[in-house]
């Protein structure tokens, strides 16, 4: 009971679609969930290092791409 885990909130840029990142996250068998541009992740003892590169990946790509066709 002393020990609690913790939860990311990640703010998403304006025009961000959060549901495209979750879909994608799931594929990669990925859980999060998302209120308004705020991305709710809930990492652990067990996340593994391979769990976190495929979120910046995810991330990266989706955030990213939007950046770039902005600029």
């Amino acid at each position: 009971a002393s020990e609690r885990g913790g939860s990311v909130m990640l703010g998403l840029p304006q025009g961000t679609e959060p549901a495209k990142i979750i879909a994608a996250l799931r594929d990669e068998r990925l859980y999060c969930d998302a209120r308004g541009t705020t991305l709710r992740l809930s990492p652990g003892m067990v996340t593994t290092e391979t769990a976190v590169d495929a979120l910046i990946a995810q991330l990266t790509e989706h955030i990213g791409s939007r950046r770039r066709r902005a600029s």
